[in-house]
């Protein structure tokens, strides 16, 4: 390889090297700056937004204000106490519908119990 060649690659590796580490150290010195300049000109922003809205976001209380609770308390003992009842109708309505059900359908419904009448 020529001397001249040499002098020449060499140059711009020089060159080349200090505009890398100019550049890195100017990056390192403005990045905080841009940062700092970014946050303030975000929090105006999120503050001229709160403004804008807080107009719609407001609730207006209203002067009567009624409220109205109403409750049902049920004992379960009700509901145990007309299990019998409820169960005597199914029977009879079970027996009912067996006997009147056409004569070509008495077979399916030979499977049902039978209903005993109190």
């Amino acid at each position: 390889m020529k001397i001249g060649l040499r002098i020449f690659l060499g140059y711009f590796l020089i060159v080349g090297l200090a505009g890398f580490f100019v550049m890195r150290v100017f990056v390192d010195e403005v990045k905080p700056g841009v940062r700092q300049a970014m946050e303030d000109t975000l929090v105006d922003t999120s503050n001229a937004l709160a403004e804008l809205a807080a107009a719609d976001l407001r609730f207006d209380e209203p002067l009567n204000q009624y409220s109205l609770t109403a409750s049902l308390q049920l004992p379960l003992s009700d509901y145990a106490l007309r299990l019998p009842q409820l169960y005597a109708a199914a029977q009879h309505n079970a027996h009912n519908a067996v006997k009147h059900v056409p004569l070509g359908y008495r077979r399916f419904t030979s499977l049902l119990p039978r209903a005993r009448l109190a």
